[in-house]
């Protein structure tokens, strides 16, 4: 009798959170469990080749292309000539082709969920104008997890209470927080960090912050840059590295030469060393507007970074109330810039700071751990499934 076959359905394999928390799991799984076979809707690879190197098949379905309903078609056929004992999708065009495979052939969906979307019409943090796909993509969303959906994992108890109050059953709702394999985070020599920091400019002791994520507006990096100014009036030797790419980084360069930073913060760009470049930084900053968990907290978190965050439930949820983490108002560069001088004049605070983020990764966000959470998931939705049960929660 053939194992269980799951079919992974993603916009992309760029890199990414998402992506990357995909891979770890893989790597991470119970081989003797079930097959997996790994598909793309969107054009972007550039981890395909790792997933194949675990020998996982990846099927681009893109044609190149962004997005086409033509990937739709390509998905079905491919749901129909493999036939998966389950369907497994994360991302916004990932999970909306999945639906419609799975309703169509009949086969289980499990949907990850990990930032709930926010409606185009009202919320406050988004731009008035959207385009009409992202105002139907929303629709579809709000309406495909509650209806079309088999059983979604939440990466957090915070988008499991969004989930609930979207109008999604909390029975068919399952929180699976990311995880990280530890191993990629051993402490770095004073010497190799010394180093490394010099050949980021930083001289002597002066602080390095270092914020990780895409740059768009969502993730708020402009607040920590409009709070440079005021770090460099206490901290003169201070600087910021931006590490990732976006839409934003136009705009980003644009303020940087405005307010006369362009010694103070740096754009890296998409780097591949961010557990090395995260060791070298006295602290992560972190001041997203919205977030379902934020893998670069928690890679900062891992690294024993003390984190300025902003004030999103998410983050209290992860960091705790016990210290290991400063909470700031979002799009409050003032307040922002107030935080980080606080910290970065108490050394003690700091070191004790990255102490207890490191506790909370090894207890509760360990990769092992939730990569046997999330197998045990998938064989609960298949056995489900298999006996006619509904995919709820007991």
């Amino acid at each position: 009798m053939r194992k269980p076959l799951i079919l992974h359905c993603l916009d992309g394999l760029g890199i990414g959170g998402a992506e990357r928390q995909l891979i770890l799991l893989l790597r991470h799984r119970p081989v003797e469990m079930a097959d997996h076979v790994v598909c793309h809707v969107g054009p972007r690879k550039e981890l395909s080749e790792e997933i194949r190197a675990m020998g996982i098949p990846v099927v681009d379905l893109s044609g190149g292309r962004r997005y086409s309903l033509l990937a739709l078609f390509r998905l079905v056929r491919l749901a129909h000539r493999l036939r998966p004992s389950l369907i497994h999708a994360d991302h916004d065009y990932g999970k909306l082709y999945a639906r419609f495979a799975s309703r169509i052939l009949h086969i289980p969906l499990l949907a990850t969920m990990g930032l709930t979307a926010s409606n185009p019409w009202r919320h406050p943090l988004l731009p008035a104008r959207l385009s009409l796909t992202r105002r139907l993509l929303y629709l579809i969303e709000r309406t495909g997890a509650r209806v079309a959906t088999d059983h979604t994992m939440a990466i957090s108890q915070t988008v499991m209470r969004d989930l609930i109050r979207k109008g999604v059953p909390p029975a068919r709702i399952s929180v699976v927080y990311r995880g990280l394999n530890l191993a990629e985070f051993p402490r770095l020599a004073e010497t190799e960090r010394e180093t490394l920091r010099h050949s980021l400019g930083v001289q002597g002791s002066a602080p390095l912050l270092i914020n990780v994520a895409r740059l768009i507006r969502r993730k708020g990096q402009e607040a920590v840059i409009r709070a440079m100014p005021a770090v460099r009036s206490r901290f003169p030797g201070a600087k910021l590295l931006l590490v990732g790419d976006g839409p934003a980084r136009e705009r980003y360069r644009e303020i940087v030469a405005a307010e006369r930073l362009e010694e103070a913060v740096v754009l890296l760009g998409t780097r591949r060393d961010i557990p090395r470049l995260l060791q070298a930084a006295d602290v992560f900053v972190f001041p997203s507007l919205r977030e379902g968990t934020g893998v670069a907290l928690l890679e900062a978190m891992a690294a024993r970074r003390p984190c300025v965050v902003s004030d999103v439930p998410v983050f209290r949820e992860i960091l705790g109330e016990e210290g290991a983490g400063v909470f700031v108002p979002i799009e409050r560069p003032d307040l922002l810039a107030e935080a980080l001088i606080d910290v970065l004049g108490d050394p003690a605070r700091l070191t004790e700071m990255g102490r207890g983020a490191r506790e909370i990764i090894e207890e509760r966000f360990d990769i092992e751990r939730n990569a046997q959470e999330f197998a045990r998931l998938c064989q609960w939705l298949i056995t489900a499934r298999r006996f006619g049960a509904p995919a709820e929660a007991a």
